[in-house]
């Protein structure tokens, strides 16, 4: 069985006496009467002053009893103080059974037996979850009027919750109920009264006692409280979009929570996964990190290979490692740094610690069983490197696996019918309660706009947790995206873009910035101002709205200048460098679309083959002004260069190369041609000899690519593949 109980608390703060019929158990602070401010027992010297209140739960007939003793006040007081009355201090002489709803005991109990002034006393009680209301008096009969008998009174009054929180009652009863006895104890009872409304009970004793007073609430059986599990969201428009979610069973309903995000998401800076450490090592690879490394400028010292990662520090020394120059933006007051990590050996209870600029760095335990770390440290400058270092020489040494750093704070999230949802605003939250369906679209939302919702189950009275969080975005304004601009812009118009953009690439000897909204359209930004270019060659994203210029070359190859300082942010825009290469066909890259072109260079250009197979098929041309003043590549090899592609009026692409062979960003590739079973770069009848050795002897010395038809084994079919090819060359 389960409880439901409505507490008056707040509202009710100028009412009598707060008791509440319904206030949970019998050691829930709403039920510890004796305790309330409003009541002083100072004065009171009845026993038994710690235990004024009883609650009996009757699971068999789904009610429980709250009862609170009165001790016979009778002073009008509508604060319901506690009192040693003037006149004779007066005990029951009536008893009752402990089975009974009240506290079974006539020793809790005083009364008087007449009040000087003759006023008739009161006393208020307002009451919620009641379906009962019960008293438990004793009736005087006049010593100064004989035969004049003074009952108790019960008066009832239905209340409105107003506005404010105050009460109103009603001036008409809805029950009133008087004792009839004389010098005994009589049990006053109700009608049956409605669990859902408020109600004032008047308690009225003249020259009579009164001693306790007995509410009864119902129980309701138990229900399973399940929270729903939030989906993704769909129909999302640029104002809107529908809300999802799994149903959970018997609820009464569902209430939405649609929250904006205030925080950009973080974002990954770098990954290492130590693939290179592949076995345990006793040679500090501090100052030759570069070697075993993806990315370049780590140093450290004491740090030596251990299977699948690094090992820091010896039983003399601590090791430490520090990462090349990070850029993080200013946009975050915090980074976090997530590793997998383990003691080394029968080392235990390692400290790690994680330090950036001027932080004094954060500390965690290692244990020596491998475990996922997240360290989260302050983000005191946009540009710096990390050192990660374990604390104590002797039997402290760990062992790194993974290494992640992100910008921002990855353990925290961002802080979000048939019979029409009521909505509400509270925060920035729009809070939609009354839902009966699983689903909700949500209106009314700023175009462009990352907002997060989830969702809760109502049973009756009673509330679900929050679900899991869902993100969405709006769509962005069409006639203010990127791709608008690129399809319907005029040159020489101003522009802004409203899409955040990603920073694909810098043309560094052009002050031009390549950018992407991750739908395959790209821009080319020219920053006059070093300031604002500086934005773009420090910062991976920037936000949309602050990317504003005047757009030229809009029918061949687009530009926008800038026109203002444009503001970094963090997004999780996802984007490709896509590879292309001239063997495959027909390359069709995008205007400005950052690619890697894969090919043979000869006579200043790249090609679809090598020169020795005769025709060498696609060419195309490349410009070297915006990367280099010139380049190193040479005829006969193939590469793989990053070029930034134009169409000339001819609609023939050129290349604008914007990384070059001598930065060591150019690929050196090597790719097996059709017939080239010894790999020396030309089909000749030394490559069908190849196959018939090894055929024969199995000696595959010569062979560099034997299956020739991709069946996965070598036969006589590969040399005749071989040999046909030689005949097409010869024709």
């Amino acid at each position: 069985m389960r409880k439901i109980f409505t507490l008056l608390a707040v509202m009710l703060m100028a009412v009598s006496v707060k008791v509440y019929a319904a206030g949970g158990t019998a050691s829930d602070a709403y039920l510890d009467i004796a305790n309330y401010a409003t009541i002083n027992n100072a004065s009171a010297t009845v026993s038994g002053m710690s235990s004024i209140y009883k609650y009996t739960e009757y699971t068999d007939q789904q009610c429980a009893w709250l009862t609170v003793c009165t001790y016979g006040a009778q002073q009008v007081d509508a604060n319901q103080n506690w009192y040693n009355f003037e006149g004779t201090a007066k005990t029951s002489t009536g008893t009752w059974t402990a089975s009974d709803i009240f506290m079974g005991s006539s020793s809790y109990f005083t009364g008087t037996a007449y009040y000087s002034n003759w006023n008739e006393a009161y006393q208020n009680f307002y009451v919620t979850n009641c379906s009962q209301v019960k008293q438990l008096a004793y009736n005087i009969q006049s010593s100064y009027n004989t035969g004049n008998v003074y009952p108790m009174k019960m008066y009832i009054y239905e209340c409105t919750l107003n506005a404010n929180g105050t009460l109103t009652a009603s001036t008409s009863t809805v029950d009133y109920k008087e004792s009839t006895t004389t010098n005994q104890d009589e049990v006053v009872s109700s009608i049956d009264l409605d669990p859902t409304k408020i109600y004032l009970v008047k308690i009225y004793n003249d020259y009579s006692r009164f001693y306790e007073i007995g509410f009864k609430t119902p129980l309701v059986p138990a229900v399973d409280i399940n929270k729903p599990v939030a989906t993704e969201a769909t129909e999302i428009g640029t104002d809107c979009f529908t809300a999802n979610w799994n149903p959970c069973g018997e609820v009464t309903s569902y209430t939405l929570r649609v929250m904006p995000s205030n925080e950009p998401d973080p974002f990954m800076v770098l990954s290492v996964r130590f693939t290179k450490f592949t076995a345990e090592g006793t040679t500090d690879l501090g100052q030759s990190l570069n070697d075993y490394m993806d990315n370049a400028e780590w140093y450290g010292s004491d740090v030596y290979s251990a299977e699948g990662g690094i090992r820091l520090g010896t039983n003399n020394n601590v090791g430490y490692l520090i990462t090349p120059n990070l850029s993080f933006g200013t946009t975050f007051d915090k980074l976090s740094v997530k590793l997998k990590a383990k003691t080394y050996g029968t080392d235990v209870n390692c400290g790690l610690s994680v330090t950036y600029g001027s932080d004094s760095g954060e500390t965690i335990i290692v244990d020596n069983t491998e475990a996922e770390y997240i360290i989260v440290v302050d983000c005191n400058a946009p540009h710096g490197q990390m050192i990660i270092q374990n604390s104590r020489s002797y039997e402290g040494r760990i062992i790194i696996t993974d290494l992640e750093i992100y910008a921002g704070d990855i353990t925290i999230e961002d802080e979000f019918s048939k019979t029409r949802a009521n909505e509400t605003n509270v925060d920035d939250q729009l809070i939609v309660t009354g839902i009966t369906e699983t689903s909700y679209k949500v209106t009314g939302l700023e175009p462009g706009t990352k907002y997060y919702y989830d969702v809760k189950a109502v049973y009756g009275n009673q509330e679900s947790d929050w679900s899991n969080q869902i993100k969405v975005i709006t769509l962005e304004d069409p006639e203010t995206t990127l791709q608008y601009i690129l399809e319907e812009g005029v040159d020489g118009n101003e522009y802004t873009i409203t899409n955040n953009l990603a920073v694909v690439d810098i043309a560094d000897n052009a002050n031009y910035a390549f950018l992407t909204d991750g739908k395959n359209n790209w821009i080319r930004v020219n920053a006059t101002n070093n300031t604002y270019f500086n934005v773009f060659v420090n910062n991976q994203f920037i936000e949309g709205g602050t990317i504003t210029g005047t757009l030229s070359g809009v029918d061949t190859n687009p530009l926008l200048t800038v026109k203002a300082k444009p503001t970094a942010t963090n997004n999780d825009i996802i984007f490709e460098i896509e590879e292309l290469n001239l063997a495959d066909g027909e390359i069709a890259p995008k205007v400005n679309q950052v690619v890697d072109i894969v090919g043979w260079w000869n006579d200043d250009a790249l090609h679809a083959f090598a020169p020795s197979t005769g025709d060498q098929g696609q060419s195309l041309a490349l410009d070297w002004t915006w990367g280099a003043t010139s380049n190193t590549l040479e005829n006969s090899k193939q590469y793989k260069v990053r070029c930034a592609m134009l169409i000339d009026n001819d609609n023939n692409y050129i290349g604008y190369a914007l990384r070059l062979p001598e930065e060591a960003l150019a690929e050196d590739i090597t790719t097996v041609v059709a017939g080239d079973v010894n790999g020396d770069g030309e089909v000749t009848s030394a490559d069908i000899t190849a196959l018939y050795t090894f055929l024969l002897t199995g000696d595959d010395s010569d062979i560099v690519n034997g299956d020739q038809d991709g069946d996965g084994d070598i036969t006589t079919h590969d040399v005749t593949v071989v040999y046909e090819i030689l005949l097409g060359a010869k024709k």
